[in-house]
């Protein structure tokens, strides 16, 4: 579903600054976005300057620090507005974009 789509999306996008750490199996699509984003949050936070400063290629495609992180918090903000759309959640109390 959604959540598990999320984690895999987290996953791929925090792996163009390079490998995570390999998460203890879950079927639980939530204990996976949890382990993932922690996973994700850790591998951020222990970036160093070099690496902040790193333009990495990928399959031909650069990217930086800055990219991968407007990236997560585009898919994430398309998912959970999604989300929410399914859940028939007001959408008049979104945060607006931009």
């Amino acid at each position: 579903g959604r959540v598990a789509r999320l984690a895999e999306a987290e996953r791929w996008y925090a792996s163009r600054l390079g490998g995570l750490p390999r998460l203890r199996p879950t079927h639980d699509p939530r204990e996976r976005l949890a382990a993932m984003r922690a996973a994700v949050v850790a591998r951020l936070s222990a970036l160093t300057e070099d690496e902040f400063a790193t333009v990495y290629i990928v399959d031909r495609e650069r990217w930086t620090v800055r990219k991968v992180l407007r990236r997560l918090l585009e898919y994430e903000g398309e998912q959970v507005a999604e989300m929410g759309l399914l859940l028939g959640l007001d959408q008049s109390a979104r945060l607006p974009s931009g």
